[in-house]
């Protein structure tokens, strides 16, 4: 009998998988509350069960993989995870610092494994959420004029903005995002002289 649930080593990640890929009739699936786990078979990697919070028995939909079939098995997080960024907005004039931090929500867990193709090879999806959010904060600063002392005076109103634009690309991944912390300021580099 095979019992399923995220390694604890794996807490806080967007995506976490189970280490194994062969069920049979006596599979159970532990689910915590801030989480939903998705079962894939392994060849089409489509999604095969959406099980939520709980202990779950095998279900009729899975139970065609107790026969030999593989499966994937992913966690995703659904409870809100910060997020933190930084970096320099290269097209603005004096290519100001920006700090960012987030708050990132996965509403649909299913589009959410969408992103999992665009990461390159070892970068983490809050590594990408972070640069979404840095592309997002320079479209909103651009707007403002991208000064530095204009962009430290209109944070909010960029925050707001930036929260907008990035939730326009990642909506379509099943992820919400709120900016409540944003702050510019002199690039890094300036700082050095």
């Amino acid at each position: 009998m095979a019992f399923i649930q995220r390694d604890d080593g794996d807490r806080g990640e967007v995506f976490a998988w189970w280490d194994g890929s062969a069920l049979d009739a006596g599979t159970q699936f532990n689910c915590d509350v801030n989480e939903t786990l998705l079962v894939l078979d392994a060849n089409s990697e489509e999604v095969v069960a959406t099980l939520g919070p709980g202990r779950h028995a095998m279900t009729l939909a899975l139970a065609p993989y107790a026969q030999g079939d593989e499966v994937l098995v992913i966690f995703v997080t659904t409870s809100p995870m910060r997020v933190e960024a930084g970096g320099a907005l290269a097209d603005l004039p004096d290519e100001p610092w920006v700090e960012i931090k987030a708050r990132v929500t996965v509403r649909d867990p299913v589009k959410a494994i969408e992103l999992l193709p665009l990461l390159d090879d070892d970068e983490a999806p809050e590594d990408w959420l972070g640069e979404e959010l840095i592309l997002a904060v320079g479209r909103a600063a651009e707007e403002n004029g991208g000064d530095l002392q204009r962009l430290q005076t209109s944070s909010g109103a960029i925050a707001k903005a930036a929260a907008g634009y990035a939730n326009a690309v990642m909506a379509d991944l099943g992820f919400e995002v709120a900016v409540p912390e944003l702050s510019f300021s002199q690039s890094e580099d300036d700082d050095e002289e």
